[in-house]
């Protein structure tokens, strides 16, 4: 059932894209950021299950980790190190970066019930999606980026 689910997740968020190939490292990022959004809203069990396999510690998370999120992580640390390399973000710690950047584009959807009955809001639809990813972009960029 996790592959199944893994296969379907894998087509929204491609972490080898081309797209990736032409474009400056926070360009690189930020549509990382924005395919990891698109990803959580359309699979949202999947972060659930991360979370709980986390918590608990458990082999099927070493499972998860060797055949599907490692890649994820290191398509962040690495575009991460190359805007840093560039001078184009602050040289913080890469793990802490790509730690605030996954976190908060897993976190919303993880507790996506509480949320919307905070603000009567579906996270899963389109428009919500997009304000997503442009407010965390914006909030994350505007601390990262050197001016």
């Amino acid at each position: 059932a996790i592959d199944r689910l893994m296969r379907r997740r894998g087509r929204a968020f491609p972490v080898m894209r081309l797209e990736f190939r032409d474009v400056d490292p926070v360009t690189r990022l930020k549509i990382l950021v924005r395919r990891l959004i698109e990803a959580n809203a359309a699979e949202p069990n999947y972060v659930r299950i991360v979370m709980h396999e986390a918590m608990a510690n458990t082999p099927r998370l070493d499972y998860l980790m060797e055949r599907y999120i490692a890649d994820g992580f290191e398509a962040f640390n690495s575009a991460v190190r190359d805007a840093i390399a560039a001078g184009m973000i602050r040289a913080l710690p890469v793990h802490d970066i790509t730690s605030i950047a996954t976190s908060v584009s897993v976190l919303t959807f993880s507790i996506g019930e509480v949320t919307r009955r905070v603000y009567d809001t579906d996270l899963t639809t389109d428009e919500h999606v997009q304000s997503l990813s442009d407010s965390i972009i914006t909030t994350l960029f505007s601390g990262l980026q050197i001016k």
